[in-house]
């Protein structure tokens, strides 16, 4: 975070990552897991019904 152009945005990214934890043992391939986090990092500072969209649409949730 300190070392980034958009502080914010990271310490927004990891809140959502912490309020919508995904395990690592759930997660079969690692891709998915950084899908996740660079669609918090897309989509964490917009709309908050547009994140959960997109959030219900990645394979980490399902399980």
């Amino acid at each position: 975070m300190m070392h980034t152009g958009n502080p914010l945005e990271e310490k927004m990214v990891l809140f959502w990552h912490q309020i919508f934890a995904t395990g690592q043992s759930k997660v079969d391939h690692w891709h998915e897991l950084i899908a996740q986090i660079d669609m918090f990092r897309d989509r964490g500072m917009g709309s908050y019904r547009d994140m959960l969209v997109e959030l219900a649409k990645n394979p980490t949730m399902i399980f």
